[in-house]
């Protein structure tokens, strides 16, 4: 028995026949149970951030980076990609699989952030609350969704009911409180005589004047702003017991 393996490891492909059989082996055992395949598969979270795309992926998806191991050509690259990435931690860094391969040829991965894909941050402005959005938005959809049974995707039960909103309406109905006040509360409802809302949130009014601004000047909508607002200040108003609260 010694004999014969000395023997298949004088042949050449003897490296190439073993990988082979072990690839056939783990692929017999994920037929066997997908299942627990896949449960071995996501146990971790997708928490690994590829230092070219940026994307946070699953540990079997992504290897860890080794500049040791690259190609002069391919460091130059890599470091352009690190002094986009801006991580502290430099010993834990990892590429994907498919941004590898470009880097190995000396290319630009075409998912790559330095290929003109890296996002700025979001502006101060428009980090806004679910409801804040919807009403500045010209379109407010209504659906129902629910969670299915089994697998807990969701779904949509009934008509979607589209409501078009006009943005200068909105902010008129606004209740104003005192200037020293920064958040009001606000009850979104399909319809003003229906009892149920389907939001109810506090807002910032000043959010929502300085987009309505912006907004009202690309769609040419006609509002005398100036007597919604004096000096520095809103000129708050009280709310009609029939229109928003």
């Amino acid at each position: 028995m010694p004999r014969k393996m000395r023997v298949n490891r004088a042949n050449p492909n003897f490296k190439a026949i073993e990988r082979r059989k072990l690839q056939q082996s783990r692929h017999l055992k994920r037929v066997s149970d997908p299942v627990a395949a896949f449960t071995q598969h996501i146990q971790e979270s997708p928490i690994y951030s590829c230092v070219s795309c940026h994307r946070h992926l699953y540990r079997q998806t992504v290897v860890k980076l080794n500049m040791s191991r690259c190609k002069p050509e391919s460091r130059q690259l890599l470091s352009v990609m690190l002094a986009a990435f801006n991580s502290k931690k430099l010993d834990q860094l990892y590429i994907c699989r498919t941004c590898q391969t470009y880097v190995r040829r000396n290319q630009v991965p075409y998912q790559a952030a330095i290929n003109g894909l890296k996002l700025e941050d979001t502006p101060k402005q428009l980090r806004l609350t679910e409801l804040e959005c919807a009403l500045i938005a010209q379109r407010v959809p209504f659906m129902k969704v629910l969670a299915l049974p089994r697998g807990r995707q969701r779904a949509i039960r009934g008509a979607v009911v589209n409501v078009p909103s006009n943005v200068s309406s909105t902010t008129t109905v606004l209740p104003l409180t005192p200037a020293q006040a920064v958040i009001i509360l606000i009850i979104l409802k399909r319809r003003l005589r229906y009892k149920g809302y389907v939001m109810h949130q506090f807002v910032r009014p000043d959010a929502i004047f300085v987009l309505s601004d912006g907004w009202c000047k690309t769609t040419s909508c006609t509002v005398d702003w100036t007597s919604i607002r004096t000096g520095t200040g809103h000129a708050w108003r009280k709310t009609p017991r029939h229109g928003t609260s």
